[in-house]
C-alpha cells in the first residue's frame, strides 16, 4: 500500500486541523515536510495546489469571524492520493468566478477579459486561479456545500456553512503496490 512520509513517519492516512489564526509560514512548514507516494506530479505542485485551498478557506474563516479549523485529510489508495479539504467559510457564487466549473480546465483562458474583470473587482487581492491551479494538479475534483452537520447542500441555500473539496491524484508505477518499473 502506497504511503505519505510526514515527518519520517509512514502514513496511509493523515489529517491536519488548522486553526484559522495559524501564521501560514507554520502551515507551510508543516505540509512542506509532506512526501506524496509517486506520481506523475511533483510533491511541490501538490502541495501547493493543497496550500492555495486552504488558504482560500483561511481567509474565509477570518472574514466570517470563524474559529472553527479547516479539516485537510490525506488518504492513501493502492491506485491513487485523495485528499480533503472541510471548511466553515460560508460557501462562495460559483457563478462570480471568471468560468465555469463544467468547462474544461485546459480551455480555461487565465489572461481572459473575464479573469481581468475579477481581479480589477477585488483590487488584484484576489486572482481567481487557486481552483483552476488545484483542477490542473488532481484530474478529479469535486466541491460541494455543506451544512452545519457537513451534509452537502445545493448552492444557494441559506443553511450553507461551508465548502468540502475532494480531490484524487492516480499514483504512478512506483506508487501502486505490486508494481515494478519495466513491467
Amino acid at each position: 500500500m502506497p504511503s505519505i512520509v510526514f515527518r519520517n513517519a509512514q502514513k496511509s492516512a493523515l489529517r491536519f486541523l488548522i486553526k484559522p489564526g495559524t501564521p501560514f509560514p507554520r502551515i507551510l512548514k508543516s505540509f512542506s515536510d509532506l512526501k506524496f507516494p509517486d506520481s506523475d506530479v511533483a510533491d511541490e505542485q501538490i502541495t501547493f495546489a493543497i496550500l492555495e485551498l486552504v488558504a482560500n478557506s483561511i481567509r474565509a474563516h477570518q472574514e466570517r469571524n470563524t474559529e472553527e479549523d479547516v479539516i485537510v485529510e490525506f488518504r492513501c489508495r493502492d491506485d491513487a492520493l485523495q485528499v480533503g479539504i472541510l471548511d466553515a467559510g460560508g460557501g462562495f457564487d460559483p457563478s462570480g468566478l471568471p468560468y465555469s466549473f463544467e468547462e474544461p480546465v485546459t480551455a480555461i483562458d487565465l489572461m481572459s477579459p473575464a479573469f481581468m474583470s475579477y481581479r480589477e473587482r477585488f483590487g488584484n487581492q484576489r486572482f481567481g486561479m487557486g481552483l483552476v491551479a488545484v483542477r490542473k494538479v488532481f484530474p478529479r475534483f469535486r466541491l460541494v456545500f455543506v451544512d452545519c452537520m457537513k451534509n452537502p447542500v445545493e448552492w444557494p441555500s441559506k443553511v450553507i456553512v461551508g465548502t468540502r473539496i475532494d480531490l484524487e491524484l492516480p499514483l504512478g508505477a512506483y506508487g501502486r503496490a505490486g508494481d515494478q518499473a519495466g513491467d
